[in-house]
């Protein structure tokens, strides 16, 4: 709740100062309490992807993404699936842009086959 009325009161202070420019928050993408389940293995609570993004003063979504990372012992196909919910979320619930701000996938991992999928499945769909 903290969180939630400091990012409303800074939107809307920072867009009255200048509404020319897009507006977003820089979050990782955790859901709080609005889709805990939705969370990669439980992690993080304290931002809200939806509830944070719904100001209206804020233009979109960022997130971050490591599913490998957040999710060592799943499987690729839910990884995706992580990453699916937030693609649909941003387009159905907030009904804004999604960016994905950072992204990686770990060599370390002993999953890692082939690097270059990932760039070229987000640039390219």
């Amino acid at each position: 709740k903290l969180l939630q009325d400091w990012v409303s009161e800074m939107a809307a202070h920072i867009k009255s100062i200048d509404n020319h420019h897009l507006l977003e928050i820089g979050l990782e993408g955790y859901y709080g309490d609005s889709k805990k389940q939705s969370n990669p293995g439980n992690l993080l609570f304290g931002t809200d992807l939806i509830s944070n993004n719904e100001i209206p003063q804020i233009d979109f979504a960022t997130i971050h993404l490591y599913p490998d990372q957040w999710l060592p012992n799943s499987s690729e196909e839910e990884q995706d699936s992580l990453v699916d919910r937030w693609i649909q979320d941003s387009r159905s619930v907030l009904r804004k842009p999604l960016v994905i701000g950072e992204f990686g996938k770990s060599s370390k991992l002993l999953k890692f086959v082939n690097k270059s999928r990932i760039p070229n499945n987000l640039f390219n769909d």
